[in-house]
């Protein structure tokens, strides 16, 4: 579990005793497209370390007589080719499949979603919600 999630939970818990033991979490699902995109990735990372050392022996392999001109324009670059491969891509990937968003409900009704307003709660958006729902607040 992230970060904020233990500490929303930590201060839930120790804030409303009724919660202990009972606040509870997942992680929240990243966009679709990127497991796909982490396949073409893992694809392309092996097909270019096949170019890198196999050369334009590969070609030959696939049987193409003259190699695309494309090609060319990545041998040329080869080193920064791979670092974007194995570095620069899988950052950006990382970036967009670790979204730290999470949503509070109390008995299926939401209390507060990162989602939609793009912060983490604020000690006052999860006690007045649940104070109003009737959970009594911890007298430390």
């Amino acid at each position: 579990m992230g970060r904020n999630y233990l500490q929303a939970k930590e201060f839930l818990e120790r804030k409303f005793p009724d919660l202990e033991g009972n606040v509870t979490g997942a992680h929240h699902p990243g966009p679709t497209w990127i497991p796909l995109a982490a396949q073409l990735l893992s694809l392309l990372q092996v097909l270019g370390l096949v170019v890198a050392f196999m050369g334009d022996g590969v070609w030959r392999l696939v049987n193409v007589q003259a190699p695309p001109r494309w090609y060319y324009s990545l041998k040329e670059n080869g080193m920064l080719v791979l670092m974007t491969l194995f570095f620069v891509l899988p950052s950006a990937l990382q970036t967009f499949q670790a979204t730290g968003a999470f949503e509070i409900f109390l008995n299926d009704a939401e209390i507060f979603s990162k989602l939609q307003s793009g912060r983490f709660p604020m000690a006052q958006d999860l006690t007045d919600p649940l104070t109003k729902a009737g959970l009594a607040v911890s007298s430390e």
